[in-house]
C-alpha cells in the first residue's frame, strides 16, 4: 500500500474514496471495459497516483488519446512523470473540464472514466455531476465509474443511465464494481 495514497485519504476523504490504491486487477478491469469500444479521445476523472491511467496506457492503440484530470497536487506530480505523448494531464477540478478540454482543441470525449467517489457527493452535486458527463460525452459514448458499494451506486447510475452493465472484481481491497453506462 502507499503510504502517500493512504495520507491523501485521511486528509481529503471527500476526494480520494479509498485508502488503498487499485489493485492491478481492478485496472486492467476498467481498462478492459473503456477501450472495449476503441474509443478515440478518453477523459479520466479522479487519475490518483496513475494505476488506471497506466493500465489504460497499455492497452491504448497510437490513435487514442488520454485527457487524465486530477485535483491533488502531490497526485499531479506523479502522473506528469508518465512519459507518453497519448497522455495530457490536467491539474484541475473536474467541474472544468469543458475549459480544459477546449484549450485542447476539443469539445466532447467518447469515454469518460470516473474514479471520483460519487457517494460523498451531495445531491445537488451528484445531479450537476451527472448534467457535465451529459454535456461531455458525445452522442454514443459511455461513462465507466467504478465503486465499492453495488446496493447504492446501480441504483444511482440507473437513474441517470438507461443502461447499466455491473461487473464484480473481487481482487482489491474493498472488492470494487466496475459499472459501464450508456445513455
Amino acid at each position: 500500500m502507499s503510504s502517500q495514497f493512504l495520507y491523501q485519504y485521511l486528509v481529503n476523504p471527500g476526494i480520494v474514496g479509498n485508502p488503498c490504491p487499485s489493485s492491478r486487477t481492478l485496472c486492467c478491469a476498467v481498462a478492459r471495459s473503456v477501450l472495449r469500444n476503441n474509443p478515440r479521445l478518453i477523459a479520466e476523472w479522479g487519475a490518483g497516483q496513475g494505476h488506471i491511467t497506466r493500465a489504460l496506457l497499455s492497452l491504448m492503440q497510437p490513435h487514442q488519446r488520454l485527457v487524465a484530470f486530477e485535483l491533488l497536487d502531490i497526485f499531479v506530480r506523479d502522473l506528469k512523470r508518465i512519459a507518453d505523448p497519448r497522455l495530457s494531464v490536467i491539474h484541475a477540478d473536474l467541474r472544468d473540464t469543458h475549459h480544459y478540454l477546449a484549450e485542447l482543441g476539443l469539445q466532447t470525449v467518447d469515454c469518460i472514466c470516473s474514479s471520483i467517489p460519487i457517494n460523498n457527493y451531495q445531491s445537488t452535486a451528484r445531479t450537476d455531476f451527472f448534467q457535465d458527463i451529459k454535456q461531455i460525452l458525445q452522442p454514443g459514448g459511455y461513462y465507466i465509474q467504478y465503486a465499492y458499494l453495488w446496493r447504492y451506486h446501480r441504483p444511482l447510475l440507473l437513474r441517470v443511465f438507461p443502461r447499466v452493465e455491473t461487473k464484480f472484481v473481487f481482487a482489491n481491497f474493498p472488492p470494487a464494481f466496475v459499472y459501464s453506462c450508456t445513455f
